[in-house]
């Protein structure tokens, strides 16, 4: 169990890091975009409702690309945060984790790619889903070179939201962050209290 915490904390930690050290410069707005013409789900299954670990497990089993992960966790997914690796898309090997609530709902689909790919999976996206809201954020590293980090948000009708970040910690990596309304909102909220905090502080 310990490593398994360890494991998710280093993803984590990764996935929240900046491109070579880059950091934003300037970040513009390209579109804003009504809610998507379908729900949000992850291979037909529904964000926040109960009862869907079984079929969460039943593609853990029968992937084949979580073969490797499969092998040395199984596919119980007894903690709420579970490593996965699964096909997706366009993205014949991802690598990221689930997040399940206390009714058995699922919360989050966190997923990592080459950043071409996820691109790719973005124009994918876009044809079930409809435009999503575009937003180009300018990164720089400390030895000058820069970067477009391409984002590409969608919101369905009942508050589900997909996030695409076309570089993560590297230039060569994506994501895909797939979140039910309700943990959303609870993400929303802790970074409104945290920029409060550290109004606060000022």
């Amino acid at each position: 169990m310990k490593a398994i915490s360890i494991i998710f904390s280093t993803t984590l930690l990764l996935v929240a890091c900046n491109p070579d050290d880059s950091h934003p410069t300037r970040s513009n707005t390209v579109s804003t975009k009504p809610a998507t013409r379908l729900p949000i789900t992850f291979k037909d299954i529904p964000f926040g409702t109960p009862g869907v670990k079984p079929a969460l497990i039943e593609i853990c089993k029968k992937d084949e690309n979580n073969k490797h992960f499969r092998d040395l966790f199984g596919c119980k997914f007894k903690d709420e945060l579970n490593i996965i690796s699964v096909s997706y898309g366009n993205l014949s090997f991802a690598s990221g984790y689930i997040l399940i609530g206390k009714e058995e709902t699922l919360e989050e689909v966190s997923l990592r790619g080459n950043s071409s790919e996820i691109l790719g999976l973005a124009e994918i996206l876009e044809e079930k889903y409809g435009p999503p809201m575009k937003t180009t954020e300018n990164l720089q590293n400390n030895f000058g070179a820069k970067f477009d980090k391409q984002i590409f948000i969608w919101h369905d009708a009942q508050g589900n939201k997909i996030t695409i970040n076309s570089i993560t910690n590297d230039i060569k990596s994506g994501s895909i962050t797939i979140q039910s309304s309700a943990h959303a909102a609870k993400i929303e909220k802790a970074k409104t209290e945290e920029r409060e905090i550290s109004k606060s502080k000022l």
